[in-house]
């Protein structure tokens, strides 16, 4: 497959809301307290929906990726109890051919923006190793 091809190529756009209950359970997990102040950045690791249907478009099964980085960029307060929208774009793709024996493997990012009302108010870059 050409995989360098489908560079671009963008997710359904999605929508979700962050609800309290999210926020207590994250804060819970992260601080053991979840009365802390403050929505925890990593709640959006519960929107990913973008990032998987475009592993699924490129045929990739779950059991062969490898989850190697997640970044985040955040130009916004979290929207607690808000419909917002998200869309995933294909970022990048390499492919890296191993021995005979031993089968290759593709390091693809998966890029999304998180808005709100039209206005983007965070992103995140997720980076995967591919067993092929």
């Amino acid at each position: 497959m050409d995989y360098k091809s489908r560079v671009g190529e963008t997710s359904n756009t999605y929508r979700d809301v962050i609800t309290a209950e999210q926020v207590s359970l994250f804060r819970s997990a992260l601080t053991g307290a979840p009365e802390t102040k403050g929505t925890p950045v990593t709640v959006l690791a519960s929107f990913r929906q973008g990032e998987k249907e475009i592993a699924e478009r490129l045929e990739f099964k779950l059991n062969r990726m490898l989850h190697a980085e997640q970044d985040y960029e955040f130009l916004e307060e979290l929207p607690v109890g808000i419909e917002f929208e998200y869309q995933s774009r294909l970022v990048s793709i390499l492919e890296k051919r191993g021995r005979e024996s031993r089968g290759g493997m593709i390091i693809f990012a998966i890029g999304t923006e998180y808005r709100l009302a039209g206005r983007v108010f965070a992103t995140s870059k997720a980076t995967v190793i591919y067993r092929s």
